[in-house]
């Protein structure tokens, strides 16, 4: 299973996807919503685990593109 973790604190991000990795998922991190847009256009995620507290928010419109696709 892919999984993009959304993470906008670096240690935190490297802890949760080294929990992961070690569950045999495969993580890409993504800093701040232009990134998550960025990942999510070249990359095809299961799961998107997002900080909502982000300092520079994904725009609404394209974070449902994210979900319906």
């Amino acid at each position: 299973m892919r999984v993009l973790l959304v993470e906008d604190q670096c240690d935190a991000a490297q802890v949760l996807a080294k929990g992961l990795r070690e569950q045999s998922y495969a993580v890409d991190i993504a800093l701040d919503g232009e990134a998550v847009l960025y990942q999510a256009g070249i990359n095809d995620y299961d799961l998107i685990l997002l900080d909502v507290m982000l300092p520079r928010p994904i725009p609404v419109p394209e974070f449902q593109l994210i979900q319906i696709t």
